[in-house]
Formats: structure tokens, sequence, C-alpha cells
């Protein structure tokens, strides 16, 4: 029989060892438990760091290739995200190298808050990093110094143009004119009449024109010159000159770099203005239309010279509308052409920025013609994007059959898809694309054409970067020789300030 004794002793037994394990499982309980609290915390802070790395990167690329600025934009981003550098936090900025419109940002907290993981974990750091990138507008129109014809011998065949804010949308310029398609203008300022309305890309800051200036320009002397500056009327439209037409009253400004090369607002800001600042020339012309032809007429004549500071890019803005001191009216185009030197060896890049307003003519001549005209400098790092190339009212004329082409570097073909805007696109292998039929309709008239080519993940170029649009001009009459008043841009599609990486 057994003893009651030791039953009872037994089961306190049992009732012990229960204890002590519980105990201990509880511990560890309690523990993991901490661990969990914790490693949520951790992961709750990294969100925080890479938000605020993000908006860090995103605030100082803007301010790219000046990483001073950069770093100061950057840092007082972090710290209005709850993460000031100094101290446990150490925010730090860095150009990305062989690529000056990149920056990367790294937040690193040094002391993350712990609870319950000191037992195992001493000192945990968080660090987070994010990249960005801006991607201003491609240049346009030309690969040197110059754009547009330098005398009416020049064999570039365009000349960079401008029209009044009373001409007919149809004649190819939809952001300096007030009058839609078809539609006529009278008075001062002027009044738009016809039947299709007025136009609704019309804007009064006319173009601009970006002046590069490399590292090696810093501290030479900066000449911004313009050839034909005014607007004197010429009889012949196609063969005489450049072809200036009506009443256009024109005005050319020079501004030196902003801090903020990606916002383009702040480009023509009075505060960068040289008006009144050059060392020679003034820094800004207002020409009425015909005024001073002894002075402008069929030369180059300095608009600035300013010693160079720094490197950075300059804009020339040249509109017709909103002149100070001028009422608005014309109903003609101005056509003229730009030229930048520095006194060194290096030159500046001279480009039109955004969108490129250009008249181009082949002079006396007729039959079966081909012309090349520099588009866009796209370089290898677009590998793999789009391009979309849009053209205003192209391809007019007065005789013939036209076609329009899109080629890579080195002018090779490439495939795209085209169609007037808004409406369902259509591929075409090569990109070669009718604009004036046998029948003398002239397809895009007062339309864009907006043309999409996908750039190849393989795309590669070194010292020829430019894209080119060819035009053909097939069986033109004697004394129809062709021209085409038009406006042109290209641009990468996609948010041109965006994270490239974040981790």
């Amino acid at each position: 029989m057994s003893n009651p004794r030791n039953a009872r002793r037994g089961a306190s037994s049992e009732r012990g060892y229960i204890a002590v394990m519980f105990c201990l499982l509880l511990s560890g309980l309690v523990l993991f438990a901490g661990f969990a609290v914790d490693v949520g915390g951790w992961y709750a802070q990294a969100s925080r760091i890479q938000r605020a790395a993000d908006a860090a990167a995103l605030a100082g690329v803007v301010y790219m290739p000046d990483l001073t600025q950069a770093t100061t934009a950057a840092r007082a981003t972090a710290t209005r995200n709850g993460f000031t550098h100094g101290g446990d936090i150490v925010v730090t900025v860095a150009a990305v190298s062989g690529n000056t419109h990149q920056l990367k940002v790294s937040i690193e907290d040094k002391k993350v808050q712990q609870y319950f993981s000191r037992i195992a974990i001493n000192n945990p750091k968080i660090a987070r990093a994010s990249t960005s990138e801006y991607v201003l507008p491609v240049p346009l129109g030309s690969p040197t110094n110059t754009l547009g014809n330098q005398s009416n011998l020049d064999t570039q065949n365009l000349w960079a143009s401008i029209s009044g804010p009373g001409t007919d949308k149809n004649n190819g310029d939809p952001y300096s004119t007030k009058c839609g398609a078809g539609q006529t203008s009278s008075g001062s300022p002027p009044t738009c009449t016809g039947n299709t309305g007025a136009s609704g890309e019309y804007r009064t800051t006319g173009y601009l024109y970006s002046i590069e200036v490399p590292p090696a320009g810093v501290n030479q002397t900066l000449t911004v010159q313009v050839w034909d500056a005014g607007n004197y009327e010429r009889l012949s439209y196609a063969n005489i000159e450049n072809a200036d037409q009506g009443d256009v009253n024109t005005s050319f400004e020079l501004f030196k770099p902003t801090l903020t090369p990606l916002d383009s607002t702040t480009y023509t800001d009075s505060t960068y203005s040289l008006n009144t600042k050059c060392v020679t020339g003034t820094g800004r012309w207002i020409i009425a239309n015909e005024a001073n032809l002894l002075t402008y007429k069929n030369k180059f004549v300095t608009l600035c010279t300013v010693v160079v500071p720094a490197a950075g890019t300059y804009h020339l803005q040249v509109k017709s509308s909103a002149i100070p001191g001028v009422t608005d009216s014309g109903n003609g185009w101005n056509q003229f052409s730009l030229k930048a030197t520095l006194t060194g060896a290096t030159q500046p890049a001279l480009f039109g920025y955004g969108d490129l307003s250009l008249f181009n003519n082949l002079q006396g001549q007729f039959g079966n013609l081909t012309a090349n005209f520099y588009l866009a400098q796209i370089g290898q790092q677009y590998a793999g994007k789009s391009l979309t190339v849009s053209l205003f009212d192209p391809g007019d004329g007065a005789s013939g059959t036209y076609f329009v082409n899109i080629l890579k570097p080195g002018s090779v073909t490439t495939a795209c898809s085209y169609g007037i805007r808004d409406a369902t696109p259509v591929a075409a292998n090569p990109c070669r694309i009718q604009t004036r039929t046998s029948t003398g309709t002239n397809t895009y008239n007062g339309k864009w054409l907006d043309i999409t080519l996908t750039i190849p993940t393989t795309y590669t170029c070194s010292t020829d970067c430019w894209w080119k649009v060819r035009y053909e001009f097939n069986s033109v009459t004697l004394g129809n020789s062709p021209n085409d008043r038009t406006v042109w841009t290209a641009e990468i599609t996609g948010d041109p300030v965006h994270l490239v990486s974040a981790s």
C-alpha cells in the first residue's frame, strides 16, 4: 500500500519543477517580447530615416553640380523631417561619380532607442541612403557655340525665329501667337478674328537659349552676339537672306546662372538679369519693328560681354510679347542667329532650351533635295528610355512631296510611332513621315506631329550624341525653293526629378 506522505512529497516536487520551468519560459517570452518591441521600433525608425533621405536627396539635387548648396538644402530638408545633422545623427551628402545630375544622401542614427534588447545588442545603428537625379531638357538645335546661319551664305539652313503676337498660328509658332489657326489680326494690341478661336498655347515668355560655360571658361570673358537682331522685311520670302515678314517687336535679354539649374522659373528672374551689368553691351535690347537698321541688319552685334566667375549656364530670353514699355503688336516673324564665345580655347555650348523655334530654307534650290538639322543631344545615360519628339506645323511648302525623318547619331535610321497629337499613333520603320502630298496637302498644317522613339538598352555614343531631323523635298519646282516655319521639342519621358535608388 502506498504511503500518503510520499505521494504528497512527489506532488510538491512536481509543482516546484513546473514553477521553475514556468519562470524560465516566462523570462524567455518576456525577452522575446522585448526584442519584438525594439525590432518593431527599429523598423519604424528605419522607415522614417528612409523617407527623410528620399526627401533630402530630391531637395538637394536641384542645386547640383554645386555640392555646397546641395548639402545645405538636403540637410535642411532632413531637419524638417526630424533628423538634424550632428551628434548621433549623421547626414552625409555626396556627388555621384561620373554623373553631375545625381546626388546621394545617407542618414545614420548611431544610437537608436532600446528597451529590452540591451542584454544581447549594444548600441545598434540604422542607416539608410537615397540617390536622386534630375533630367534637364535635352539640348536642341546646335552642337557648337553658334545657333543659326551666320550669314546669307551659310549652309546650316536654319535661323532661330520668333513670331509677333498677332500672327496666325498656322504660320508655325504655337507659343508666341495669340491668334488661333486660320485667324488674322488687326490693331495694337492685336485683335484676332476668324472661326477657330485664340491660340490656347500662347505665352508671353517667348523662347530661351542656354549658353553652357564649362569649368575651363572660369575667369574668361564671355561674349554673346546676335546676327540680324531686328526685324527687317525682305521682298522675297524663300530666297533672300532670312526672310523676315510682317511686323515684329523683339526683346533680347541675357541672364546669369541661377542657384537652382533645374528650376526654369528662376532663369529669367530680374535678380539674375545682366541688363546694364555687362562689361560691354547693354545686356538687354528692345528693338522695334524695322528700327535701328544700320545698327543691327546683316551683322553681328554684341549684346553683352561679362567675366565668368564660375561654371554654369547663362540664359538668353527672346520674346515679342510683354516687352517693357511696348504695346503688344505685330503679325510677322523675325529670324536671327546667335553666337557665344570665350577668350580661351574651350568654347561654350549654345542650344535651344525646352523648345526650338526656327525657320529653315534652302535658298534658290529645286528638284529633289535633302537637308539635315540637329535636333537633340541624347546622352548614353538615357539608354532604355523613351524619347518624345514633337514638331509643330512641319514640312509645309508650295510644291513637291515632302518627308520628315528622325535619325540616330551617325545618321542611322530608327523605328518610331507617330501621329497628330491625341490621335492613334502609327508605327514606322524607318521613321520616315510624309508631311506634304503630291496633291498639295500639307498634312500637319497648324498641328503638332508627335513622334515616340525607344532608345535601345544597348545605346552608346561618345563624340556624337546628336539625333537629327532629315527633310526630303522631292519634285520641287523652280522658284518654289523649300522653307518651313516650325517649332521643335524633344524630351526624355518621365519625371525630371526622381529617385534612382534607395537602400
